[in-house]
This record gives structure tokens, C-alpha cells and sequence, in this order.
């Protein structure tokens, strides 16, 4: 739901609604989200399906299930997956990989009823590690670029260094006597 403004007081007791059936759904197959807020809710734009990841398998994987549980819980990640997202118009998911490296991408279709393809790599690099239920990356609202934390690592060991022994001295060599304004 990319828009601006209020939302009509019916249309926010159906989202209301559609949350509350999809915990009750999440619950009944043992998911246990830890951190209710807006910012989790990975719900598609047209709002009839949402996307998760759990550990319901052994590793964490990147599962969806639409609102009202009368379907069954679709696994679309094949090698782990954390942290989905829809894209803006809702037919791409994208997550990251089990250990974070990598961004994965996947077609879907929400009618008439809910098929996808198969994960391939977006791109690859050293980001910000986050915890399972929590993102921490975003697509823009076109649909065309990514924000990640990159994770920078400090350097190991110093490259090299340089002492100045007898700093002053060398200054007042190059400076004839008081033209160096010391002590400031």
C-alpha cells in the first residue's frame, strides 16, 4: 500500500481484520511472530497474502499464506531465506539468504490463484547482518533500487606508521627564531 493520507475507517477495519485472521493462521501452523509492529508485516499491495520467514523447517526459510488460512503455507525460498519484501506492484518477493550475503528474487503470481518461480540472485555483498524478524534493508517505491547496510569491517593492522622524533627542533630550523608563533 504505497499511498499518502488517511485511510477510510472501513478500510482500516479490513486490514485490521485481514491481520488479525493471518495471526490466527501464522498461530495455527506454529509460527509465533516475536515482534508485532507495522514495520513487520510483509503483506502483499493488494493485501490477500503475506510473506514470513521461520524456522518451522530446521534453517530459516521464506514462506507466504494468504489471509484467512484456508490455504496451505507455500515454501518459496529453496536454500534459506530471511527478511521478505514485496516489490511495490506485488509480483516480485525478495529476501535474503540464510546467512545475509546475497539478495533473492522471485516472480509471483497472486491470480488466480498463487503460483512462483524460481529464486535467482539480485545481487551479492557484505551487509549488515540483522535478526531473523527483523529487516533491515528496503526497495524504493519504483521498484528499480535497493537500500542495504553495507557491513564495513576495520582494518586488521595498521599499514604503517610514521614517529617524527624531534619535531620541534626540525620546525625551528625551518623557521627563523621567533617567527613561529609558540607556544600558541
Amino acid at each position: 500500500m504505497l499511498r499518502k493520507g488517511a485511510m477510510e475507517e472501513k478500510e482500516v477495519a479490513r486490514y485490521g481484520m485481514q491481520l488479525a485472521e493471518g495471526l490466527v493462521a501464522a498461530h495455527d501452523q506454529g509460527v509465533i511472530h516475536r515482534d508485532l509492529k507495522p514495520g513487520n508485516l510483509r503483506v502483499t499491495p493488494d493485501g490477500d497474502w503475506f510473506a514470513y520467514s521461520s524456522d518451522e523447517s530446521g534453517r530459516f526459510e521464506v514462506y507466504v499464506k494468504p489471509y484467512g488460512g484456508a490455504s496451505k503455507t507455500l515454501k518459496v525460498s529453496n536454500t534459506g531465506g530471511l527478511e521478505p519484501v514485496w516489490s511495490p506492484e506485488g509480483g516480485r518477493l525478495y529476501f535474503r539468504s540464510a546467512n545475509g550475503d546475497r539478495v533473492m528474487g522471485v516472480s509471483v503470481k497472486t491470480e488466480p490463484k498463487f503460483s512462483f518461480g524460481k529464486p535467482s540472485l539480485i545481487f551479492s555483498g557484505s551487509f549488515y547482518a540483522s535478526f531473523p524478524w527483523e529487516r533491515n534493508y528496503d526497495i524504493s517505491p519504483d521498484g528499480e533500487r535497493f537500500l542495504m547496510l553495507e557491513e564495513v569491517q576495520p582494518p586488521t593492522s595498521a599499514r604503517s606508521l610514521t614517529v617524527v622524533l624531534n619535531w620541534y627542533r626540525e620546525v625551528e630550523k625551518a623557521a627563523p627564531t621567533g617567527s613561529f608563533p609558540w607556544p600558541f
